[in-house]
């Protein structure tokens, strides 16, 4: 199935060529006059997150610093890292001012409004 809202090479750029440490699991759903994005970022906070739209396309970047405090004792197990990961998204036509954005339970959960575009064409004449 080819998915039309994840431009492919940067893609494969944003996430180390296929790194499963690198991993943020997206839906996306064309509502007819919105896109609504739904990011699994668990274990980030919502100051981590920072995302941008521009020339069609939405970004998130997601980055945590894991600070293991040996104040009071030595870590001797851990499997908790620093991760920065990042998506970038082709979703054309969008209405930038009316953006929203939320955060709950790991999930960021954006909502895109469309600009009205008419793609029915339009007769040009000849002078």
């Amino acid at each position: 199935m080819r998915n039309e809202f994840v431009n492919p090479v940067q893609n494969l750029l944003d996430n180390g060529f296929f790194n499963d440490n690198n991993n943020m699991k997206t839906d996306i759903i064309d509502n007819g006059d919105t896109y609504e994005v739904n990011a699994e970022l668990a274990g980030f906070d919502k100051d981590d997150i920072h995302m941008d739209y521009r020339d069609n396309t939405l970004s998130i970047n997601a980055k945590k610093n894991a600070n293991h405090d040996e104040e009071n004792g030595k870590v001797v197990f851990s499997e908790i890292s620093s991760n920065d990961i990042k998506r970038s998204f082709y979703l054309p036509n969008v209405d930038i001012k009316k953006i929203q954005a939320s955060y709950e339970n790991g999930i960021l959960n954006v909502v895109l409004p469309k600009v009205n575009v008419d793609n029915q064409g339009h007769s040009i004449s000849i002078d």
